[in-house]
């Protein structure tokens, strides 16, 4: 069985700042050819991100 946990904003701005670095570097390959912008959608738009805190079986 699993339990989730919200997880804080401030756990996850460093998980999303690695992230976003990946459409930043694409966007810099393609400028000269076209450009565009992103968005986040989902959990992390409205930051509701969880995680799973596994727990310990008892027997």
């Amino acid at each position: 069985m699993h339990n989730f946990i919200y997880v804080t904003k401030k756990e996850a701005q460093p998980i999303k700042n690695e992230l976003y670095q990946i459409p930043f570097e694409i966007q810099d390959i393609v400028r000269k050819f076209f450009t565009f912008q992103f968005t986040p959608v989902g959990s992390s738009s409205d930051n509701i991100i969880t995680k799973i805190m596994k727990i310990p079986l008892a027997y």
